[in-house]
């Protein structure tokens, strides 16, 4: 389940695949991140567990897109605050813990917060932290999908 206006969240992905990544087809929408610092012991790994068990306390990341020669991890948010902008670390810093992404871990990241709400101050907030910020104005975002099929 996703916080905030979920239908908002899906157009803003759908927006940015269109807009930067046409015909890319390594992404995950709403993609569960399991931190390993959270098993029981430092000897158990994710292989010892069935991960579906675990969807429902795992964070998710809006969309996660595998890139040749980085990752891209994007926030979409429409009415944004601060801490949403802390999300971004937090899922990176979880993204390295997570053993099903080992293999791209040499990958270097970029975080990326897209948002309806153009707010100077969050803009600034991204900036010291190295975050890209984007601002897309809603009548720019694709149609809203009356039914939802599952994913973008």
């Amino acid at each position: 389940m996703v916080s905030g206006r979920p239908d908002i969240q899906r157009r803003i992905c759908k927006w940015y695949l269109q807009k930067y990544h046409p015909d890319e087809k390594r992404y995950k929408y709403q993609a569960h991140v399991l931190d390993a610092r959270i098993l029981p012991t430092k000897d158990d790994n994710t292989a010892n567990y069935n991960i579906s068990l675990f969807t429902r306390a795992m964070p998710r990341i809006d969309l996660l897109i595998r890139l040749d020669d980085h990752i891209e991890i994007i926030e979409a948010k429409a009415q944004p605050k601060l801490k949403d902008v802390s999300e971004l670390i937090f899922y990176q810093n979880a993204l390295e813990h997570d053993e099903r992404y080992d293999k791209y871990k040499s990958l270097p990241w970029k975080l990326i917060f897209i948002t309806l709400d153009d707010q100077k101050s969050i803009e600034i907030y991204c900036e010291s932290f190295g975050i890209q910020y984007i601002y897309v104005p809603e009548h720019k975002l694709p149609k809203p999908d009356y039914v939802y099929g599952g994913g973008l």
